[in-house]
């Protein structure tokens, strides 16, 4: 007979087949950008340099993540079934001890049938659209790394109100360390602990509650102190990132709609509807009125959930510790850009609180007829699947466009050595996902040519715009107006450009200038030389690359 560990590791194999499954088709995606970066500097660096952090490109303490990345770096390197297969597993691990997690919680409470509600709830979240992020693109190890921890550190304070060990308290607070060096979202992990210990505290002897929260609440809280004043002796400022100024919009009213939003988000698949119905929507719940609803509506309901405790249905005390660690794991999130109209972009802030809001949709959704209720689900979790697919094989699509401009024949066969090299149309994203996308004047395309091709020269290399790609077969072509201008235009609407991960504006650096939107052309722009330097100028369409003809005067390139 199956013992129960050994039932419980059946779930992790299941989820883990499930998701391998689901996301082989993006096998191959997802190592770009940031990735490249870290790899770059993996090559360039020793190991002194990584644990003093000179490899970061951030002010932020990310040591613990940076020697995983560069252990698997060096051990996979660019092999992407590797890499591929370890993010389905730590994702499969996440889904795990979520079940693990809120099994043990709605079974304490005296929840009926909470091992079929937790995973159904767990199924919510590993075929939620909004995941593929997380698990396709290989610079988000650190979420799936991370929140295991926190995951596993809650669980273990809670064990701990019924047996506590010391073997079990100093395994938790190494964990807890290496994940508050992985990102800043695991200093909340006291808090999400506290909240836990709290929902127990009623089932607990005084004595024990007491000393688990000094053993994972108190002492937990010390260490991120010592964690901020390091950081304010080392970078002279106490919040880590993004600093204070930007985590201070979390107070005003245009962020208190936001946790509505990415509710909205998550529940209705709203990032998958079409353009003008995400406008619509997104405009109305930017109103003052939904703004301060919002806020309302949510103080009321914890306020009276607070009230009225003890007199609550136990469904009604999860749906509140559900709603709390949601809003918990969405505020440092809250007070970025809220990403819609795209996919892919940024769903990965929302990793951790998606977690917890569909959780309690689930717990929500029990409250039905059980036949009801598992109709309801299975229909929703049918529902995700499609946007999902859609999702795996966008990050498909975008790997084939990466491959097709890196390893192209023309960076060995057309261009000389030493020439300069202006990249007219890099692609930034396909349909959000990102490709060669980069926030500073350095080329993604050029450091992943290198990356595998070291012996390749060229005198330098500028992505003079990017651009977001809706089809495969996307591009432009060019007319050269004089020796010193050409003009690039856009061969289909839809496409904008950018620039340092946002639309493109003017500008100039001491090769050459660029004018968008030049005259009466609204889907070009102008370059002008500003020197005869040799060099090669390359445009693409679709998997093709071209060089252009600078002696062509007036015709259409294409």
């Amino acid at each position: 007979m199956a013992t129960k560990t050994t039932i419980l590791w059946r779930y992790y194999i299941f989820f883990f087949v499930v998701i391998s499954v689901i996301y082989q088709p993006a096998a191959n995606a997802g190592l770009v950008t940031d990735f490249i970066d870290w790899r770059n500097h993996y090559q360039q660096s020793g190991l002194a340099d990584l644990i003093n952090g000179k490899q970061n490109s951030i002010k932020s303490f990310y040591q613990f993540t940076h020697l995983l990345m560069y252990g698997f770096t060096n051990l996979f390197g660019a092999n992407p079934i590797a890499w591929h297969f370890l993010f389905t597993a730590l994702f499969a691990l996440n889904g795990f001890l979520i079940y693990r997690l809120f099994t043990t919680v709605l079974k304490d409470a005296g929840v009926d049938n909470a091992e079929g509600i937790v995973l159904i709830g767990v199924l919510f979240f590993l075929v939620s659209p909004y995941q593929a992020e997380v698990v396709v693109w290989k610079a988000c190890l650190h979420y799936l790394t991370g929140f295991a921890m926190a995951l596993y550190f809650a669980l273990n304070a809670i064990a701990d109100l019924r047996h506590p060990t010391t073997k079990r308290w100093l395994l938790s607070m190494l964990i807890f360390t290496c994940s508050v060096f992985s990102l800043e979202f695991f200093l909340l992990t006291p808090v999400l602990t506290l909240i836990l210990l709290f929902f127990y505290r009623h089932n607990s002897q005084s004595d024990t509650f007491r000393i688990s929260i000094r053993k994972f609440v108190i002492i937990p809280f010390l260490l991120i102190l010592g964690y901020f004043i390091v950081y304010k002796l080392v970078f002279g400022r106490w919040v880590a990132h993004y600093g204070a100024e930007h985590h201070e919009k979390l107070f005003h009213p245009d962020t208190f709609s936001t946790f509505f939003k990415y509710a909205i988000k998550y529940l209705i698949l709203l990032r998958h509807w079409n353009y003008q119905e995400k406008e619509a929507v997104n405009h109305f719940l930017d109103g003052p009125i939904i703004q301060w609803g919002a806020l309302v509506i949510v103080l009321s309901f914890v306020i009276y959930g607070l009230i009225r405790l003890k007199k609550w249905n136990i469904r009604n005390k999860v749906l509140l510790l559900c709603m709390f660690l949601f809003m918990l794991y969405l505020m440092p999130a809250a007070t970025f850009h809220y990403s819609y109209l795209l996919l892919s972009e940024n769903d990965r802030l929302g990793f951790m609180a998606s977690a917890f809001l569909l959780m309690g949709f689930s717990v929500l959704l029990s409250r039905l007829p059980r036949r009801i209720y598992y109709t309801i689900a299975c229909v929703y979790i049918g529902l995700c699947t499609f946007p999902l697919f859609q999702s795996v094989m966008y990050w498909k699509k975008s790997e084939f466009i990466f491959s097709a401009t890196v390893q192209h024949p023309i960076w060995h066969s057309s261009i000389h050595p030493h020439e300069q090299v202006l990249f007219l149309n890099a692609p930034d994203n396909f349909m959000g996902i990102p490709i060669f996308k980069s926030w500073n004047d350095s080329s993604d395309i050029w450091k992943s040519i290198r990356l595998d091709n070291p012996r390749i020269s060229f005198g330098s290399f500028y992505d003079v715009a990017k651009y977001n790609m809706t089809d495969t077969g996307n591009g432009v072509h060019i007319v050269v107006i004089d020796s010193i201008t050409i003009r690039v235009i856009f061969n289909q609407w839809g496409n904008w450009w950018w620039n340092k991960g946002i639309g493109a504006g003017n500008y100039e650096n001491q090769d050459y200038q660029v004018i968008f939107n030049d005259g009466d052309c609204g889907n070009c722009y102008t370059l002008r030389l500003k020197n005869l330097i040799p060099r090669s100028i390359i445009f693409q369409t679709g998997f093709a690359l071209k060089k252009v003809n600078m002696k062509a005067f007036g015709i259409e390139q294409w």
